[in-house]
Parts: C-alpha cells; structure tokens; sequence
C-alpha cells in the first residue's frame, strides 16, 4: 500500500470545518476500488489520509482532493472571506 499524510493549516476550526464541510461530499463519491481518502478537522486544520494500492491510484487521488480543497480556497477568497 502507498500512503499519504498532509495537514492544511487554517488555525482557525470554523474555517476548516466550512472547508471540510464543502468538500467532504465530493470526497464521499470518490472511487474507491483502489484508493481510500480520510479527511478530519483537528484544532483548526484539515488533516487529509489517502491510502492506494499503488502509486498511480494515489497519484490521482491526492490530486483530486487537493484540487477540491484549493477550488474552496479560491471561492472563499472571492467572495471575500477574511481569513483566507
């Protein structure tokens, strides 16, 4: 199994919680035949686990997340969320 771990650091819980919140249901439709994705929220961040059978199946999930996860960003950031 290959495995990735990241932390996004908002400090702020509300912040990640609205993050995870807005992408959790993406995330949830996933495939899972050869990857598995973990997202929580601790302390204000957003801890994201991604676990694949092989490297191009985590390849394309990590991608997938963080792609979703810096869509938020940018939508958060356009509308003028002060902490982003």
């Amino acid at each position: 199994m290959q495995r990735f771990e990241c932390v996004v650091e908002y400090g702020d819980e509300d912040l990640a919680e609205l993050v995870y919140d807005a992408v959790i249901p993406d995330v949830e439709l996933m495939p899972r035949r050869r990857s598995e994705v973990d997202l929580t929220v601790d302390e204000g961040n957003l801890k994201i686990s991604i676990e694949a059978e092989d490297v191009p199946a985590l390849r394309a999930s990590v991608t997938g997340v963080l792609r979703l996860v810096s869509t938020v960003e940018r939508v958060l950031g356009a509308i003028g969320w002060p902490k982003i």
